[in-house]
């Protein structure tokens, strides 16, 4: 096993410590609603994308359950508590690798915007160590959002890890999302096609010798090879969508969503595979960014007419990459055709009454796919097959 799981020169020069002025976000332009596909760029690798974006450390994972534990153990030499905050349709996975660690998982609601509710101050106190803020399925929380929730951790002496597993590839005024807090977090198999991988982003008072989890395997892996070189290849890059129901429900969402138990959290404990290493070396994000907003118009355009299904936003925010489309559904049959978006809620959520909301919320919500593998053409086959006729 490799210990280059960070890279950088282990200085304490975190995003947050940058110099200089920051980057302008690359102009993609709107995406009109043709079938033609969104033309790939000249410019490839993940690394040099986020390097272009503020990000001058990087600690790379099998799994961002993994690199949360490396947040908490560096935020726990920081800051005092005992309590790690998370909002409340958070992956149960999360909230085992919080227990896992020592730590007790907090759960503040949420509106239906998917952003902290106007009573997110009555989940804080001293005992929190640290709290949670997640850009859901890829879009980017507004700056204010952002802003506020910063302001009550400081408050409160919390620290704050910015959660952008769903958001790979998002920016906000020319930065990667997942640089505002003392910790990013960041997962690649809801973006790329990977067999694994997640990444922890820290911040200027994070010192690398402490992301110990933190590693990518020296050799490709057994399940390297069983996902396959090749397949894994085209479908992080080229492969045309082909219009397979099972295929287009694996790109919604990673499979570790899928359980939150304790011996779901230990299966986290890998390294990022070295075909996933290789892998990302070669994506083009500016070209997936564009294919991806492609596709959501191209749902959109299906949906607009249909009765029972609408987008969860209502606009598509500038700097997003989406990792899905999600959408409310009213009707339950409707919604046992299509993906759920949070398959595994932690059992204090599931059985709150503080979080009734939360869970109406979760039955309604969704997800449709928009990988780059996906053709725009295909959507409206996609959409009669799975929604019906209009």
């Amino acid at each position: 096993m490799s210990s280059q799981g960070v890279d950088g020169s282990g200085e304490r020069v975190g995003p947050r410590a940058a110099t200089g002025e920051a980057l302008p976000e690359r102009e993609l332009g709107s995406i009109e609603p043709v079938a033609d596909r969104p033309q790939r760029t000249t410019r490839t690798g993940l690394f040099p994308f986020y390097a272009e974006r503020g990000v001058d450390r990087i600690a790379l994972y099998g799994h961002e359950a993994r690199a949360l534990s490396d947040a908490l153990s560096a935020l726990g030499s920081l800051y005092e508590g005992d309590v790690v905050l998370l909002p409340a349709l958070a992956p149960a996975v999360l909230a085992e690798a919080v227990r896992a660690n020592g730590f007790t998982p907090g759960f503040y609601p949420l509106a239906e915007d998917l952003g902290p509710t106007d009573e997110v101050a009555e989940w804080f106190d001293e005992s929190v160590l640290a709290a949670v803020l997640t850009h859901p399925f890829g879009t980017v929380q507004p700056r204010e959002t952002v802003d506020s929730f910063g302001d009550r951790c400081v408050d409160h002496g919390a620290g704050l890890i910015e959660d952008a597993t769903q958001a790979a590839l998002s920016t906000r005024d020319g930065a990667a999302v997942g640089t505002s807090g003392d910790v990013g977090l960041l997962a690649f198999p809801p973006v790329f096609r990977v067999p694994n991988g997640a990444a922890l982003v820290p911040g200027e008072g994070i010192r690398s010798a402490a992301l110990r989890n933190a590693s990518v395997r020296d050799a490709f892996s057994t399940e390297d090879a069983r996902y396959g070189v090749s397949t894994a290849m085209q479908a992080a890059t080229t492969v045309p969508f082909v219009s397979s129901l099972s295929r287009a429900l694996s790109s919604v969402r990673p499979s570790s969503w899928e359980t939150g138990s304790a011996t779901a959290y230990a299966s986290t404990n890998a390294s990022m595979s070295k075909l996933s290493r290789l892998l990302l070396d070669h994506v083009d994000p500016e070209w997936c960014i564009a294919a991806r907003r492609a596709n959501v118009v191209a749902w959109r355009r299906e949906l607009a007419d249909r009765e029972g299904v609408t987008p969860l936003f209502d606009t598509d925010p500038r700097g997003w990459c989406p990792s899905v489309l999600p959408v409310l559904v009213e009707s339950d049959a409707l919604a046992d055709r299509l993906p759920d978006a949070w398959p595994s809620l932690d059992p204090v959520v599931l059985d709150g009454d503080a979080y009734a909301d939360d869970r109406g919320l979760a039955a309604r919500v969704r997800l449709l796919p928009v990988g780059q593998t996906i053709d725009p053409g295909t959507i409206g086959a996609v959409a009669r097959t799975w929604l019906g006729d209009r």
